[in-house]
């Protein structure tokens, strides 16, 4: 691939966005144990304000926010550049027309106000396993001219990881996927790719002739 992305392999499985154009979907799994407990849980709720995060959030997310995560060495620090709107329309295909420009503004509200409310098991970096029971949101959005936590004044759109989240994305495993591939798919077929990568890459990395299949909760 031309230029690949690692994602964190906890959260990519369940879902944030809703990815038809219209509407509104309820985000709200859980998968019992077999003493009729939740083992896994996760919830999504959005701000009535702003939204519910939709095909374009997802682009956001995914294509630019996740990037910019992954050019950044671990551990995280607290604040990360996404860069101008402007050249984020620009990464997404779009025209840096004032409907495009405020379309991602509001995307990128969207993302940061989505609540997870979570009890999720994932594989740390040391393969041992972790159990998280948290309700987050995972990052918030400072545009152009407003105060960044250390002072500065924002030169650009920048993002500042929530504590949780944070934390999360330095200890857990990591996978890569094609960034230029997944820039011209449109978020359905992008879904399907992420969610088949994990198997696939689990196969490839470790030299398996087959994929083990992984039963997700939704």
């Amino acid at each position: 691939p031309r230029h690949r992305r690692t994602v964190e392999t906890a959260l990519p499985p369940s879902p944030t966005h809703r990815l038809d154009k219209k509407g509104t979907i309820s985000i709200d799994l859980q998968r019992l144990s077999d003493t009729g407990e939740a083992d896994f849980k996760w919830e999504v709720t959005y701000n009535v304000k702003h939204g519910q995060p939709g095909p374009l959030a997802y682009k956001v997310d995914t294509l630019l926010v996740y990037r910019r995560i992954d050019e950044v060495r671990r551990p995280l620090p607290e604040i990360i550049k996404l860069g101008s709107l402007s050249t984020m329309c620009a990464e997404l295909g779009l025209g840096s027309s004032g409907n495009n420009i405020g379309d991602v503004k509001r995307a990128l509200h969207q993302n940061a106000s989505a609540y997870i409310t979570a009890k999720i098991r994932y594989k740390q970096k040391n393969g041992r396993e972790r159990w998280g029971e948290i309700g987050y949101t995972r990052y918030s959005v400072v545009f152009t001219g407003e105060n960044l936590p250390d002072g500065r004044s924002a030169d650009a759109v920048y993002i500042v990881l929530n504590p949780s989240y944070r934390d999360l994305l330095n200890h857990v495993e990591l996978r890569p996927l094609d960034y230029d591939y997944l820039v011209e798919l449109a978020p359905g077929p992008q879904r399907l790719y992420e969610l088949l990568s994990f198997p696939m890459y689990g196969a490839l990395s470790h030299d398996r002739e087959r994929a083990k299949q992984i039963s997700y909760a939704y």
